[in-house]
């Protein structure tokens, strides 16, 4: 898909949230309801797009014209469905989606800037069901940003890190567990949300 210039029906399980701050919107940029956003370096927010330094902060609630300059908005959070690149197309059992633009998502190979739209909750023919909620988008980062290394190692190096730095003794494995369980939580309980919605409305079978 390309990028849309009207207002998009975005299918949403629930709008779980409203992005916690307003933001200015970027000077003559034009959104439509329903597309996704993104906040620049700026910070000011964005059309999403596969540029460099943007970072998606979930669906735009209302048509934004910002040609006169002076406008603020804000984002919705929860798990929204996008399209699927067609030529590097998100595929079940892929974790994170990226920015194609402001409505479309693709797989890793299909983007330049590697912009982070979120978790991959379930993909079907005519769609990608992302999770963008706070923790949801913080949690794709963090995979991205993790990339290819072993997730163990790099827990253990960050808590033998965090030992040496407190001047004690590296922490054991029980505490390594208890630090990420409790880091977690908030994510588990959003993805749990997310998921008994997706079932109420038959998109995923429970088992």
């Amino acid at each position: 898909m390309t990028a849309i210039a009207r207002n998009r029906n975005t299918l949403m399980l629930a709008v779980l949230a409203s992005f916690p701050a307003l933001f200015a919107v970027k000077n003559d940029e034009v959104i439509n309801e329903g597309v996704m956003l993104a906040l620049d370096a700026t910070p000011e927010i964005v059309n999403a797009a596969d540029a460099a330094g943007l970072k998606v902060i979930g669906r735009c609630p209302d048509e934004i014209d910002n040609s006169a300059d002076g406008k603020m908005g804000n984002a919705d959070l929860g798990c929204f469905k996008w399209e699927n690149d067609a030529s590097n197309p998100v595929v079940i059992g892929e974790t994170v989606a990226y920015v194609k633009d402001n409505q479309t998502v693709c797989a890793t190979g299909g983007s330049t800037y590697k912009v982070v739209a979120g978790l991959v909750i379930a993909v079907e023919s005519d769609g990608v069901w992302v999770c963008q909620t706070l923790e949801g988008i913080k949690a794709a980062q963090a995979l991205h940003d993790l990339g290819d290394a072993s997730a163990s190692a790099h827990i253990a190096n960050t808590a033998a890190a965090a030992g040496a730095c407190a001047g004690g003794s590296t922490p054991t494995a029980t505490q390594v567990d208890t630090a990420i369980a409790t880091a977690i939580a908030p994510l588990v309980t959003s993805i749990n949300a997310v998921l008994a919605a997706l079932e109420a409305q038959n998109v995923l079978k429970s088992s």
